[in-house]
């Protein structure tokens, strides 16, 4: 029996291979909160009959179903290709680094049309019954990843899935131990021109946000009520936040002032696995652009822009690449 509470909660994702088709959990997160959920659509007949100033219970029915919602975790040294990968639109295999067992895996910006995932919560009861909640066809449409000053590095994914069951069996959780989470003492931040981008002072927290344009509602006849695999209809949003003390300006709102871009490069340094060769993650936009205000004084403090941006491309490298070495020999 688990503890009846949200403690005793737990959080399987597995790797589709047809969109909606049932994956066998083969990786479990420790997750700080998730509000995935059942949304259906109930249609009440509205005939007039005489004698009658109640809708007909037996006249409603349920059209379509589907599920959405967000897992909200912390980023950890191992165990995160899967969502990687499912935020991305790649696919990516791990490869091993010389003879050591550390694996790196590139995620690039891609086409996220055929990658799906099923996640099962075990969600337990007040009597410790663990209930298994399965949502098959899970896609990530919004992702995003942020640390600051004495934080831990965090992931905000927002999830959309063609359905959910209670009716699979649940799997077992087997989490990988011990598991350390990045963190804000691991990281440095880097801007300047691609591939020569340099360390730079005063950003106290940096978030960056991929946002995908899909279209999700695609219920048709034939379909039973669910919907077919969402499909990209939009550009793809990357976007971000660093927030800064006004120590070296020529990074950051002059470049907002003259309109001019530059390259971004977040990075997070772990343990060493074997060698040369750390747990490590870094995101990777070559081209960003400003859009945040001037620096403003708005008391006797340190004066603090929140330099906001957005991701372009700029037509000769990937618009996003994030890569995560760890000990992991798969997704």
């Amino acid at each position: 029996m688990a503890i009846g509470a949200g403690i005793g909660a737990s959080l399987g994702i597995g790797v589709e291979t047809a969109y909606g088709t049932y994956a066998t959990p083969t990786r479990w997160t420790e997750f700080d909160k998730e509000s995935l959920a059942l949304e259906a659509k109930d249609v009440d007949g509205q005939g007039i009959a005489a004698g009658r100033i109640v809708e007909a219970g037996s006249q409603r029915v349920r059209t379509t179903r589907q599920a959405k919602g967000a897992v909200d975790t912390s980023v950890f040294q191992t165990g995160m290709g899967m969502w990687l990968s499912a935020l991305m639109g790649s696919t990516a295999v791990p490869v091993q680094q010389a003879t050591s067992t550390a694996y790196l895996q590139t995620h690039v910006l891609g086409n996220p049309n055929g990658i799906s995932r099923t996640i099962q919560m075990g969600i337990p009861d007040l009597e410790g019954v663990v209930h298994p909640y399965t949502f098959l066809g899970c896609k990530i449409t919004d992702g995003k990843l942020t640390c600051g000053v004495d934080e831990l590095v965090k992931a905000s994914f927002t999830i959309d899935a063609m359905d959910v069951n209670e009716t699979e069996t649940f799997v077992t959780p087997a989490f990988v131990t011990p598991n350390p989470e990045f963190h804000f003492a691991e990281g440095v931040v880097l801007m300047g021109a691609y591939g020569s981008e340099v360390a730079v002072a005063g950003i106290r927290k940096a978030e960056i946000d991929l946002k995908w344009t899909l279209e999700e509602q695609r219920f048709y006849f034939g379909g039973a009520g669910v919907k077919e695999e969402p499909v990209v209809n939009g550009w793809a949003a990357i976007s971000g936040t660093l927030d800064t003390d006004l120590l070296d300006k020529t990074k950051t709102v002059d470049l907002y002032a003259a309109n001019t871009p530059t390259s971004l490069l977040l990075t997070f340094t772990g343990p060493v696995i074997s060698g040369s060769y750390n747990y490590e993650m870094t995101v990777h936009i070559p081209q960003i652009w400003f859009t945040g205000k001037p620096p403003e004084v708005g008391g006797p403090g340190v004066v603090q822009p929140a330099m906001s941006f957005v991701g372009r491309s700029d037509e000769t490298n990937n618009p996003m690449t994030i890569t995560y070495q760890s000990t992991d020999t798969t997704l």
